[in-house]
């Protein structure tokens, strides 16, 4: 068999669309995608090759203080190259981060936005100057710049695992959720990286840059509690020391979404927040992806 045709029944076999999205106007209905990274091997087609073992994630949770960001540093390290992802990086960190990535052995091939920041500049543009091979993510519908623009549905694999898209608007107009594959031989619990849509026991709030509680209160119940009780659910932010949680829990304890909708659009249209801080200079750069002047203070 050609290894064309291979790829081919690979990525059939292989795809798993996402529930229905029906507050979105334009379904992405192509096949599977393959963004960059290596070819997925199904355990339900074939050995592994003597080349790579079974794919094994590396998972590590980092933060950043000032912001109380979360930044994921995820590895297939079951694959030869051991392909790796930072989700959410910050500026004030990446020094930290690539050293970690070095330390394990890792090879960087992604720098993941979960949506625009309006509270830190993201790290995506200091990774690029210091390692010009890693490529930038972030969606198509936050009118950003990155060498990616992903779309709801699409998957990005990093040697044989991969994170499925969801769109998640709300917070912001471009929110996505980054969720591990759903498959026998992809990590099991899943794992979702929620950025500002939910947050433990919260979730993001929704009036400025195109945010809406409708649209939000939507996403969350569409695109996250869809997924199976035992995931785990990684936010972007958390300000009371939580690490984790799971969608079975958010469904019977958070205090805003496991309301109806009318009462949570009363409660995140009544929470009279002041503006991020660092809003004027987080947005443009973050627009950007963070490939502002890089020898500017910010």
């Amino acid at each position: 068999m050609s290894q064309l045709r291979f790829h081919h029944l690979l990525l059939l076999r292989n795809s798993r669309r996402p529930p229905s999205f029906p507050f979105s106007s334009s379904t992405k209905t192509t096949p599977l995608l393959s963004l960059f990274g290596s070819t997925p091997r199904s355990g339900t087609m074939a050995a592994y090759s003597t080349v790579a073992e079974a794919p094994r994630l590396l998972l590590r949770q980092l933060f950043e203080k000032e912001s109380s960001t979360y930044t994921y540093l995820l590895a297939d390290v079951g694959h030869p190259d051991k392909p790796a992802m930072l989700v959410d990086p910050v500026d004030k960190t990446v020094d930290r981060d690539l050293t970690l990535v070095k330390e394990l052995g890792l090879k960087l091939i992604y720098a993941l936005n979960t949506h625009v920041h309006a509270d830190h500049v993201t790290g995506t543009g200091l990774i690029k100057g210091k390692m010009p091979g890693v490529k930038s993510v972030i969606s198509k519908s936050s009118n950003a710049k990155a060498d990616l623009l992903v779309e709801h549905g699409d998957n990005i694999y990093f040697g044989n695992l991969f994170l499925e898209v969801r769109a998640t608007p709300g917070h912001t107009m471009g929110c996505v959720t980054y969720v591990t594959g759903d498959g026998s031989d992809q990590p099991h619990p899943r794992m979702a990286f929620t950025g500002d849509a939910l947050l433990i026991r919260g979730c993001g709030r929704t009036d400025f840059q195109g945010g809406s509680s409708h649209q939000l209160y939507q996403s969350v119940h569409s695109q996250i509690f869809s997924l199976p009780k035992d995931t785990l659910l990684y936010p972007a932010h958390d300000y009371k020391g939580f690490t984790v949680t799971t969608v079975g829990e958010e469904m019977l304890y958070n205090p805003r979404l496991t309301k109806d909708e009318e009462t949570f659009q009363s409660i995140m249209e009544n929470l009279n927040l002041s503006y991020p801080k660092m809003m004027a200079v987080a947005v443009p750069a973050n627009l950007a992806c963070g490939l502002q002047d890089l020898n500017a203070k910010v």
